[in-house]
């Protein structure tokens, strides 16, 4: 079954690898709490412990980004980068307790917009027309994800929806997929 999942491995890690009350007060009064938002440079959020976890894998902490999804609030489709590669993130989700993450494939023809976020990244904007949507689930704490194919989020919650992105390098390249969940494979779950 999960042979045909290119999209996302949930992960069961041995620790925390952050204080979430911490950003969550940090963050406090910094934004609007009925619209998205989103911060970059927070991996001074990350503990020691964390830090040598990477390590072993010979991992970089390049960059961190939060996210804020308000209560029934939503990230539209996108990818995170053009052109489209198969790289992840490791996500930490908080908050809600009814959201999704959802990964869609491109249908023939799309059309992928290029656009800047609010913290300066690029990313591809696209219309809900041009996906066929492929796989949903709820992210309770961690999981790795792949964020080079099309994916969005629903927030159904009264509650906001926080994740901490965390963007990491090998031999100062992105890691692709694949190989993060070979490295990872002992704290994969699902």
């Amino acid at each position: 079954m999960l042979s045909n999942n290119n999209y996302y491995r949930l992960l069961n890690f041995p620790f925390d690898f952050f204080d979430k009350e911490k950003i969550e007060k940090d963050m406090h009064g910094n934004f609007d709490p009925k619209k998205n938002k989103q911060w970059s440079s927070l991996d001074q959020y990350y503990n020691s412990q964390s830090r040598e976890f990477f390590k072993k894998f010979d991992y970089e902490l390049i960059n961190a980004e939060l996210f804020y999804t308000p209560p029934s609030g939503r990230l539209k489709w996108h990818i995170d980068m053009n052109p489209p590669e198969d790289f992840i993130k490791i996500n930490f989700v908080w908050g809600s307790n009814n959201h999704i993450m959802e990964w869609g494939e491109l249908k023939k023809n799309s059309s992928m917009i290029t656009r800047k976020t609010e913290v300066d990244s690029q990313y591809v904007s696209l219309s809900e027309n041009d996906i066929i949507s492929m796989k949903k689930i709820k992210i309770e704490k961690s999981a790795l994800v792949n964020v080079g194919r099309p994916h969005r989020i629903i927030n159904y919650s009264i509650e906001p929806r926080w994740c901490l992105c965390t963007i990491l390098s090998y031999k100062s390249k992105r890691i692709i997929f694949d190989q993060a969940i070979s490295d990872l494979s002992e704290y994969v779950v699902d």
